[in-house]
Parts: C-alpha cells; structure tokens; sequence
C-alpha cells in the first residue's frame, strides 16, 4: 500500500537536508503537513457528524445512513485538507 508514513517523511527531510534546505524551513513544512493532518481530521468528523445528522432527521435505515455518514465523512475531510490547504 501507498501510504505516507513516517519512513517517507524522513527520507523527504533527508532529500531536503541534500538541497541545503535549513533546519526552519524543515520545521515549516513539518508543522504545515501536522496542519494539514488536523484541518481534514477535523473536517472529516464534522461532515460525517452533520451527515449522520441529517440521515437520522430523514429517517434513513442503518445501511444507508452508514453510507451518508461515510459520504460525509469523505467530503468533510476534503472540504477541510482544501481549507488547510487555504490557511
């Protein structure tokens, strides 16, 4: 699986070091990549907590509310990594 972890990150501040990038400009981009964790976390549950909400005022069975809830979910953490993204 393709996923960002933590091997891919210091091998990105290794590359950065090669570029002569200083130590705050490292900080930087490490504190705008937590930012950018925190503002779609954050947007995720808000979406699917709205969605849910609104699945529940429509009375909708449990499968589909999972469905809207997941839906919510997706679009809240992209709504929030595009307002981090922004910030």
């Amino acid at each position: 699986m393709a996923a960002m972890n933590d091997n891919v990150y210091a091998r990105v501040r290794d590359k950065m070091r090669e570029q002569n990038f200083s130590e705050q400009e490292i900080e930087a981009l490490d504190n705008a990549r937590g930012l950018l964790k925190t503002y779609a976390r954050i947007g995720g549950f808000m979406g699917a907590t709205a969605a849910f909400l609104i699945g529940k005022s429509k009375k909708f069975k449990p499968f589909p509310l999972l469905m809207v809830a997941g839906g919510g979910f997706f679009l809240g953490s992209q709504t929030g990594f595009l307002t981090g993204v922004l910030s």
